[in-house]
């Protein structure tokens, strides 16, 4: 990610909300930018606008790839990524999207997804790594419900939003709204996600049982 990108909110440079939509991202880009083109071929050719062009470039190009975009909302939350891959669960949704195991994807590790919802404080986090190291063999997520870190009901939510979110189907801030709206309201993820009209594809979620 560019050095640069750190300092500034690149949500605000190009005028949209965090959970904006890629295609909402790219229209206000290309009207941002066309803008600031006509300036340019208007003769008002300074180093400023150039700066402006570069910022909003950048600023684009991480908000629409998802990898860049889930890395820059973690660390905009205090929570620094990992690259270590962390082995999840393989679902029929993970498969259909291409995001298995062997996918070209990094995996976004459950205790960053667990830390964004406000579900583990960092505390809570590396206590249950130290632990988990007792039982390596167990898969991470079954560990937090069996040591009762969080509920089976809350796993798979989580497991079911780190395969979107790497697929690019939905955001990290989307999922974040999501997972608020089930806590307040005790709803089952998958049917206030699917109210939320974040999704791209709905019928992704038929795939799997109910979440």
């Amino acid at each position: 990610m560019n050095e640069d990108s750190k300092a500034i909110d690149i949500y605000k440079e190009l005028g949209v909300e965090k959970d904006s939509s890629s295609q909402t991202v790219h229209k206000h880009f290309l009207r941002l930018v066309g803008s600031l083109l006509r300036k340019i071929k208007s003769g008002q050719k300074s180093d400023q606008l150039m700066d402006e062009l570069r910022t909003l470039w950048v600023s684009h190009d991480i908000l629409i790839d998802p990898d860049c975009r889930t890395d820059y909302d973690l660390r905009s939350l205090g929570i620094i990524t990992n690259d270590t891959n962390e082995e999840y669960e393989p679902s029929s949704i993970a498969y259909a999207l291409g995001t298995g195991p062997k996918s070209k994807y990094p995996s976004w590790r459950i205790g960053e997804l667990l830390q964004a919802v406000g579900l583990l404080e960092q505390a809570e986090l590396t206590i249950a790594c130290d632990m988990h190291k007792a039982m390596p063999e167990m898969q991470f997520g079954r560990f937090l419900v069996k040591q009762d870190f969080l509920t089976e009901k809350q796993l798979q939510a989580v497991l079911t939003g780190q395969i979107l979110i790497r697929a690019g189907e939905i955001t990290l801030t989307q999922f974040v709204n999501v997972m608020t709206e089930v806590n307040i309201t005790n709803r089952n993820f998958k049917e206030v996600l699917l109210a939320s009209g974040y999704l791209k594809n709905p019928t992704l979620l038929k795939l799997d049982n109910d979440t």
